[in-house]
């Protein structure tokens, strides 16, 4: 506002220029929903000045060059300011949203982010293998050494999904578990083996002779078949292995 009434005062006095290179100034301020805009509209105020001045040598004069220096020092600070809240409130937004898409118990995904990995799946296949997996005896766990412990024994199995698949693991509720992966179906049971024998030896002495372990079904992503169908094969060749051999991982047959 201030700029504009300088501009006013400015045409009675007959210094027409300095009117458009004002308001190109002052636009940048009631843009704020955009500062690139803003920017842009500064760049331009800028070099309409150096033109006017430079062909209009009748125009300019101290006051002139103190005015556009005060306009462009607060477009510039505008456009600023504006920008790092833009980034500030982006950055909030992420957290808020990462926060909400994360289990605080395992540090992973939750179901929330698993159906928009899901959507994402539907369009490009690009996987390998689905695993499902859970806790073998966790009702034990809970019922003899307490919900704490299983708690302890969900966020320890989260850490080690995390280092072995990253952002593919998710937890799909209570004790059970699916990941999305590129690894081969051939090579994901030397993986949970070792995540079982991680389990066993970090528990053991807190539990004494109970082994904690897992067990995983495992199906191959094909690209007739649905995400619930693939959903469908790995439940079942979950309950094929908790009901053969826990602690084992199995392939889902076709």
């Amino acid at each position: 506002m201030w700029s504009l009434a300088i501009s006013i005062l400015d045409t009675f006095k007959g210094n027409f220029p300095i009117v458009f290179v004002t308001v190109m100034f002052a636009l940048p301020g009631f843009i704020s929903i955009r500062p690139m805009i803003g920017q842009i509209l500064t760049v331009l105020g800028t070099i309409t000045l150096i033109i006017q001045t430079t062909y209009t040598q009748n125009y300019f004069s101290s006051g002139f060059a103190m005015n556009m220096l005060v306009f462009m020092v607060m477009a510039c600070l505008v456009n600023t300011n504006i920008y790092r809240y833009k980034i500030a409130n982006y950055e909030l937004e992420h957290k808020l949203r990462e926060a909400s898409n994360t289990d605080t118990l395992t540090g992973l995904f939750n179901r929330r982010a698993l159906e928009e990995k899901f959507r994402e799946l539907d369009n490009n296949k690009d996987f390998d293998t689905l695993l499902m997996l859970d806790v073998d005896d966790f009702k034990t766990i809970n019922d003899h050494f307490g919900h704490y412990a299983g708690d302890i024994v969900l966020a320890s199995l989260g850490k080690l999904l995390k280092k072995e698949f990253g952002d593919n693991a998710f937890r799909y509720g209570g004790d059970e578990f699916l990941v999305v992966s590129n690894i081969k179906a051939s090579e994901i049971p030397v993986i949970f083996q070792k995540i079982n024998i991680k389990l066993t030896d970090e528990f053991s002495e807190k539990f004494g002779k109970f082994d904690v372990h897992v067990s995983v079904g495992i199906t191959e992503f094909k690209h007739d078949e649905s995400l619930q169908d693939h959903l469908r094969d790995a439940d079942k060749a979950l309950y094929v292995a908790k009901n053969t051999q826990k602690g084992t991982s199995m392939l889902a047959s076709k």
